[in-house]
C-alpha cells in the first residue's frame, strides 16, 4: 500500500494523484519548468525532493516558514525568526532551494540552527557589503572560524553553503577562496577518522586483509547452499565495486549481462544509484571474467531463479528463508546474512591475528583506499563513490598520506610524483608579514594550531594542494619572515607519525622521500629567513 505524505497543508492521495487541503478539497499542482517548481491553484510554490517519485514529497517555500512533514516528523525553517542583514537571507534560500531538490528534509532544521548561530554571532565581516561574493576569503574565514566555537558543525555548513553558491556560479564566489576556505580544518574530530587512522575494526582493510578476504570468497570446492551462495557473491561483488548494499540489492534481475554487440568487452552490472542519484539512471561497471562466471551460476540456482522472477531483482534468497532478502528495503536483513556467513567461514586477519571484522561498509572504504592509493584524483573518487562534494572523499586520500602528497590529486601521476619531478625542495621567497589583510594565506592544516606561515604569490588559482606542495618546491610561495617554523614541523612529524604506523608497501614506501622533501623545505625556508643555522 502506497504511504501518503503530508505536505504543509496538502496531503498526497495515491488514488487520484491529487493533493488535498486541510479543508477536504483536491488540488492539481502544475509544474513551473523555468524555475523548476510545483504551483498549487492558490499559487504557494512547492520544491519536489527527487528522492521520492512515485510517492512524492513536497517542501513549501513561497512564504517565511518552510514547512514539511515526512513520516510524522516535522521539518521546518523560518525566516522571519532571524535578525540578519537583508542580502543574507534570499542567496541562502536560493542554496537550500537547490539542496531540498535532492537531500534530506534535514536541510530545514541545519539552515535554521546556523542561521540562529550566525545571528547571535553577528559578524562584522558582513558589514559594509551588500553579497557573499563581495567577501574576501579573510572575511569568509572569520565568519566561518566565528561560528566554530558554538559548533565546528555549523562552520563546516556555512563552508558548504558557500561552495554550492560557487557551484552555482553566484557572482563573487570564486574556487580559489573557497580553496582557501578548505584549507581550515575545523574540528579535531574528523570525518570518517578510522578510515584516516586505518582502524583495525572499522577502518578500510588492509592489502593483507584484502588478499586473504578475497581467497575466501572464491567458489569453494564443497557444496554451498543457496543462502551461503547469495552471501559470498554479494560479499565478492561489494569488494569489486564498493557499492553500498542497498544498491546492489535493487540491481535488476537482468541487469547483469555480457554485451552482444561486443562480446570481447568484460561483462557489465548495472547499478542504481543511492541518495541523490537515486532517481538517475542505473551506471554500468564492469565486471571481472570469473565474477561474471560466479554471479551466473547463482542465478541458476532453481530457488534463486524463481525468487528472482518474482521480485525482478538479482540478488535475493530463496522465497521459502525464514531471512529472505528482497531488495533495498531488506538491507539489514542482507548485513546479518553476511556477517553470520564470515563467522561461519572463521577468516582471521593477518594484521591483528584476530577474526576479521568485515562489513558492507568496511568494504566501500576499502575500495576508495585502494583507489587513492592508485594515484585516483579526488574527483574522480568522488564521481566514483557517487559523493555530492569532493569534501567527502578527503578521509580516503588522507588515509595514504595526501596531506603530504598532493600527487593524489592527479589522476595521471603517479603517488609522490609531483615531489619527485621537484629540484629543489625550497624554491620560494622569503618576505616580511604584510600588516594588512592575508588574502591567500598558506596555513598549518591542523585544528589545534592553525598557523599562517606565508602566502600564494600566484595570479589565479593554483592546482596544488596547499601547505606541503608549496614548501616542496613552489615558487610562488611567499614564506613569512616571522612565521611558526615549529608549529609546522609539529604537523609533519605528526601525520608522518601516523601514515607510519599504518601498513606501508613497495607503493606507499615512496612517501618517505615526500616527508624527507616537505621537511627538508620546512627547514630551508627557516635557514632563508634566518631563523635556523645551515
Amino acid at each position: 500500500m502506497t504511504r501518503r505524505v503530508i505536505t504543509d497543508d496538502l496531503r498526497f492521495n495515491p488514488e487520484t494523484g491529487l493533493y488535498r487541503r486541510e479543508d477536504g478539497a483536491e488540488v492539481a499542482l502544475a509544474h513551473d519548468a523555468g524555475r523548476d517548481l510545483w504551483l498549487s491553484p492558490d499559487g504557494a510554490e512547492y520544491v519536489q525532493n527527487l528522492n521520492r517519485i512515485a510517492d512524492p514529497v513536497y517542501v513549501r517555500i513561497d512564504g517565511g516558514l518552510w514547512r514539511t512533514r515526512f513520516n510524522g516528523t516535522v521539518f521546518s525553517i523560518d525566516w522571519n525568526a532571524f535578525d540578519l542583514p537583508a542580502w543574507v537571507l534570499p542567496e541562502l534560500k536560493a542554496v537550500l532551494i537547490q539542496r531540498l531538490r535532492v537531500r534530506c528534509r534535514r536541510e530545514l532544521a541545519r539552515m535554521g540552527t546556523m542561521l540562529a548561530a550566525l545571528q547571535d554571532m553577528s559578524p562584522a565581516a558582513f558589514d559594509g557589503h551588500a553579497s557573499l561574493g563581495d567577501l574576501t576569503a579573510a572575511e569568509l574565514a572569520a565568519v566561518m572560524l566565528g561560528l566554530q566555537p558554538v559548533s565546528a558543525e555549523y562552520a563546516g555548513y556555512f563552508r558548504s553553503l558557500y561552495a554550492d553558491l560557487e557551484g552555482m556560479g553566484h557572482p563573487g564566489c570564486t574556487e580559489e577562496k573557497l580553496e582557501q576556505l578548505r584549507q581550515y580544518r575545523l574540528s579535531s574530530r574528523t570525518a570518517l577518522a578510522d578510515v584516516r587512522a586505518w582502524d583495525p575494526g572499522s577502518g578500510a582493510l588492509t592489502t593483507s586483509e584484502l588478499e586473504v578476504l578475497r581467497g575466501n570468497l572464491l567458489p569453494p570446492p564443497q557444496p554451498e547452499t543457496d543462502t551461503e551462495h547469495f552471501s559470498r557473491v554479494l560479499l565478492r561483488t561489494l569488494a569489486a565495486l564498493g557499492r553500498r548494499p542497498a544498491q546492489m540489492l535493487a540491481v535488476s534481475a537482468d541487469g547483469i549481462f555480457r554485451r552482444p554487440q561486443d562480446p570481447g568487452l568484460p561483462a557489465v552490472i548495472y547499478v542504481p544509484g543511492a541518495k541523490a542519484q537515486r532517481n538517475s539512471a542505473p551506471r554500468p561497471y564492469d565486471l571481472p571474467d570469473d565474477l561474471y562466471d560466479d554471479l551466473m551460476r547463482f542465478a541458476e540456482r532453481p530457488a534463486i531463479r524463481e525468487a528472482q522472477a518474482h521480485f525482478g531483482l538479482f540478488f535475493v534468497t530463496p522465497l521459502t528463508d525464514q531471512t529472505r532478502v528482497a531488495g533495498p528495503m531488506a538491507a539489514g536483513e542482507c548485513t546479518k546474512l553476511l556477517q553470520d556467513w564470515i563467522a561461519r567461514v572463521g577468516i582471521i586477519s593477518p594484521r591483528t591475528g584476530k577474526p576479521l571484522h568485515v562489513t558492507p561498509t568496511r568494504l566501500r572504504h576499502t575500495v576508495a583506499t585502494q583507489r587513492a592509493r592508485k594515484g585516483w584524483s579526488k574527483a574522480d573518487i568522488r564521481e566514483f563513490l557517487e559523493h555530492y562534494s569532493d569534501n567527502a572523499v578527503d578521509a580516503y586520500i588522507d588515509a595514504v598520506g595526501n596531506d603530504m602528497t598532493p600527487a593524489l590529486e592527479r589522476a595521471d601521476r603517479a603517488l609522490g610524483g609531483v615531489f619527485s619531478d621537484l629540484a629543489s625542495s625550497f624554491q620560494g621567497k622569503v618576505v616580511p608579514r604584510p600588516a594588512g589583510k592575508i588574502d591567500k594565506p598558506v596555513i598549518v592544516p591542523d585544528p589545534e594550531n592553525r598557523a599562517i606561515i606565508g602566502q600564494c604569490g600566484r595570479t589565479g588559482t593554483c592546482p596544488h594542494s596547499p601547505f606541503a606542495a608549496c614548501l616542496a618546491g613552489c615558487a610562488h610561495f611567499l614564506f613569512f619572515r616571522d612565521a611558526d617554523v615549529g608549529a609546522a614541523e609539529d604537523y609533519v612529524r605528526g601525520e608522518h607519525e601516523r601514515w607510519r604506523r599504518a601498513e606501508g608497501n613497495a607503493q606507499r614506501t615512496r612517501i618517505q622521500d615526500d616527508f624527507a622533501r616537505i621537511h627538508a623545505g620546512l627547514r630551508a625556508a627557516g635557514i632563508a629567513a634566518g631563523m635556523e643555522d645551515g
